[in-house]
């Protein structure tokens, strides 16, 4: 009967000593939203984080109509409106610009504004310098 006192007194101050009401809690969700780097079939882009901008520059005769995008974002999830985006596999139109919202781990959002501009042909330049260097020579 001793023996069974004995336990029943360790097991209780066990009991009371477990359970101080430590304060647990849980680490703070990251609040990290940015697009590091950003690239449309292989043409990197220029990000302007003050601005939260992007701009592209394609080649001449690029189709902006179905462009995929490669990015690395420090956030959880990137969206175009409500679709998902998936580095390298989305495809999106750039006939305009296109907003990018980025979201951290702590459910914060972040948008990036994307412009595509398109080159002109090479025809164009030659021409623009032939006519402003002609004199010169």
């Amino acid at each position: 009967m001793k023996k069974i006192f004995v336990l029943l007194v360790i097991a209780f101050f066990m009991l009371v000593l477990g359970c101080r009401g430590d304060d647990i809690s849980m680490p703070a969700l990251s609040s990290a939203k940015v697009i590091t780097v950003f690239s449309l079939n292989g043409v990197d882009g220029t990000i302007n984080e003050t601005e939260k901008t992007i701009a592209v520059t394609m080649f001449s005769g690029t189709d902006v109509k179905a462009l995929i995008a490669t990015f690395t974002t420090t956030g959880t999830s990137v969206k175009v409106g409500s679709t998902v985006q998936i580095s390298g596999i989305t495809t999106n139109n750039f006939t305009s610009s296109v907003t990018y919202t980025v979201t951290a781990a702590d459910a914060s959002t972040q948008d990036y504004i994307v412009t595509v501009k398109v080159a002109p042909p090479l025809y164009q330049y030659i021409l623009k310098w032939f006519w402003t260097n002609w004199n010169k020579y």
